[in-house]
């Protein structure tokens, strides 16, 4: 990456940037909580550049500044005149650009479905797949909002229904490799978590973490040789009702503890009856 120059935009020159649609959606609400910060008792108050990429005109770092700014000229509440907008622009190889921006979100923070949906974007076909896996009414990994449209997809539950890796480091770093094989066994096992939770009798919001240590737990002990109605009947009882604790985001330890005792007694059951 090379540095052009540094200078202050008129808005002609400002509405001539496009988005990379390999980065991030824009998010409302970050815009109006930018909007605290960067403008002030009518002032447009910008230290931080906006990057652009001058061989493409993308958008490389400070899309929400620029949504932003341009909300607030369209509404007249500030003048371009008087406050232009600061960009740098750099000359980069525009197949660099998306490895550019990951690494650049990742060192503020990008959480990791930020990161897969922008994988997403740039039409990985591992998660693409992934992403279609999760669409196909494996609920557990999706949020839905009042409309209907699934408004969030949890990237790393997903991975560890399908594959069992807790390592979201390889989601980040493009390194997730969808397979028909994980596909099937994920299949299962996610029809299994909705049998556990209805026996349970949990509702449909156990928190993401939560479900994340059932997923890894349940792949653990599903091939201690039980069939799922054997667990399912064992789980049913009183005793086991409303999970390890209430406050719904207990991790793999916590959900191997509470499972190991419903696992013991079906060791019983099958030794009583093999004696019998």
């Amino acid at each position: 990456m090379k540095i052009i120059e540094s200078k202050f935009e008129g808005l002609k020159k400002v509405k001539s940037f496009k988005f990379n649609y390999q980065n991030r959606p824009v998010d409302e609400d970050h815009i109006r909580d930018l909007r605290t910060d960067l403008f002030k008792d009518g002032d447009w108050v910008q230290i931080q550049a906006v990057i652009v990429n001058i061989l493409t005109m993308n958008i490389l770092d400070g899309q929400h500044r620029w949504s932003l700014y341009l909300q607030l000229v369209e509404a007249g509440l500030i003048n371009p005149l008087e406050n232009p907008l600061y960009v740098e622009y750099v000359e980069m190889n525009p197949d660099e650009e998306h490895k550019f921006i990951t690494d650049l979100q990742n060192a503020r923070r990008w959480e990791t479905e930020t990161f897969c949906e922008s994988y997403v974007s740039g039409n990985n076909p591992n998660y693409v797949a992934l992403k279609n896996w999760i669409d196909n009414g494996h609920i557990l990994c999706s949020r839905v909002n009042k409309a209907g449209n699934i408004s969030s997809r949890a990237y790393r539950l997903a991975n560890i229904i399908l594959t069992g890796d807790r390592n979201e480091q390889h989601l980040k770093n493009g390194q997730f490799i969808f397979s028909k094989e994980d596909a099937k066994y994920g299949d299962i096992i996610h029809k299994e978590m909705l049998d556990i939770i209805k026996a349970l009798k949990l509702d449909n919001t156990v928190g993401r973490s939560g479900l994340e240590g059932l997923a890894s737990a349940w792949r653990v002990m599903r091939n201690t040789g039980y069939p799922i109605k054997e667990w399912v009947k064992e789980l049913s009882k009183e005793k086991y009702k409303g999970g390890p604790k209430s406050n719904k985001t207990w991790g793999l330890e916590i959900w191997k503890d509470f499972l190991a005792p419903a696992n013991c007694e079906l060791m019983l059951k099958k030794m009583g009856e093999a004696s019998a």
